[in-house]
């Protein structure tokens, strides 16, 4: 299979949270691998994710918005806004 990616991830393994429709939901994942543009993300459902949000690794002491570039039924694929 071809790499078709420009930068290579780096698997990380990492507790996160997503926050979406004005801060009054949010969702537990684990972010899979990561790169200085975006991360494959893991959680129990993906059907309920809109396609931006944001996502922070820090309880929100920071975070980083995102939009889903391709969906399956427990991962996303992201890209850093």
């Amino acid at each position: 299979m071809e790499e078709r990616r420009r930068l290579q991830r780096h698997t990380v393994l990492k507790g996160a949270k997503i926050v979406f429709d004005s801060q009054s939901s949010l969702v537990d994942c684990i972010v899979y691998n990561l790169t200085s543009q975006g991360a494959c993300l893991q959680l129990a459902n993906t059907m309920n994710t809109p396609e931006a949000f944001e996502m922070s690794f820090d309880n929100f002491r920071s975070a980083r918005s995102c939009r889903v570039t391709w969906r399956q039924s427990n991962k996303l694929g992201v890209s850093f806004c």
